[in-house]
């Protein structure tokens, strides 16, 4: 069962699903210029497997605009010291292995 459904049918978090890194960032930008003093969006897991590394540079591009404001987890089948390393520069706040 993908993520987004365990953390909606088992803990009623809303939960917004984006069909790849890209579009999720944009959805992040778009909701963060939205609000003044509090994000909508609390928590954000990218997958790294449709997007490869590019989510890391989409990520630490948000965090330089939009500082530390949300969580941010990366999720990848396979997970190796230079995927952690790579992770960790861009910003994440971590990495999940797949499936959770």
């Amino acid at each position: 069962m993908p993520i987004e459904m365990i953390l909606k049918q088992n803990y009623g978090i809303e939960v917004d699903v984006a069909t790849d890194g890209k579009s999720a960032i944009q959805m992040v930008q778009n909701n963060l210029s939205k609000t003044c003093c509090q994000t909508y969006y609390q928590l954000v897991f990218i997958s790294l497997s449709l997007d490869g590394l590019k989510s890391a540079e989409q990520i630490k591009l948000l965090r330089k605009s939009h500082s530390n404001k949300l969580t941010i987890f990366a999720m990848d089948h396979i997970i190796n010291k230079q995927t952690v390393e790579k992770c960790k520069i861009s910003g994440m706040d971590g990495i999940l292995m797949k499936p959770v």
